[in-house]
């Protein structure tokens, strides 16, 4: 679309400086060039700005995954902990299985978990 309107731009602006027959040529070749590459580079500029939002959210996303199975890997460990407690000693440890639910909930709570629709 941009490429389109650039040449219609381009088009336009031979047409229009060839009817003036007062303006010596190197003027008419000026104002052209001149616009060219003000298109050119209005056109850059967008594709530059495209491409920097796409590298920033694929960090995003990049280190959102990372904080979710730093969580995920917590909470593993926290529940290997308590389940090994409870098997060896036969005892059921408050505090531990307080810091599971913890762990479990702070997960919930990161951006990659599933959430039911509340309507």
């Amino acid at each position: 679309m941009t490429r389109l309107i650039i040449n219609a731009v381009l088009l336009a602006s031979l047409f229009l400086g060839t009817t003036s027959a007062q303006q010596p040529f190197s003027t008419r070749c000026y104002r052209f060039e001149k616009t060219y590459r003000q298109l050119v580079l209005s056109e850059m500029e967008r594709d530059q700005t495209h491409i920097q939002t796409e590298i920033m959210n694929g960090r995003r996303a990049r280190r959102e995954e990372e904080q979710f199975f730093l969580k995920v890997e917590k909470f593993v460990q926290m529940g290997t902990a308590f389940a090994r407690e409870y098997n060896e000693k036969g005892t059921f440890n408050v505090k531990n299985a307080r810091e599971v639910s913890r762990a479990f909930h702070n997960l919930e709570k990161t951006e990659g978990w599933p959430r039911k629709d509340v309507h």
